[in-house]
């Protein structure tokens, strides 16, 4: 019975590896483009390459994006 948990603990921990990658390079990607776009639409840029980014993973996946008063653009992600 503990292999049978070990195996199956194993498992599970494998598969959350590559796409909590996944969703941390989408994001990545997001804040890139967001901070290149024109002044004004940083923040609706990174919105769109992420979804972009995320489109063919599986499961659920947001990100918020925030236009910092110094001009920085931040954004978190989470998903399921």
């Amino acid at each position: 019975l503990p292999t049978i948990f070990l195996v199956g603990a194993s498992i599970d921990y494998s598969r959350i590896g590559p796409g909590a990658a996944q969703l941390q390079s989408a994001l990545d990607s997001a804040l890139l483009a967001g901070v290149i776009a024109k002044p004004g639409t940083q923040v609706d840029t990174a919105r769109a390459a992420f979804a972009t980014q995320i489109a063919l993973a599986s499961g659920s996946y947001t990100a918020q994006f925030t236009l910092n008063a110094d001009n920085t653009l931040s954004g978190t992600a989470s998903g399921t």
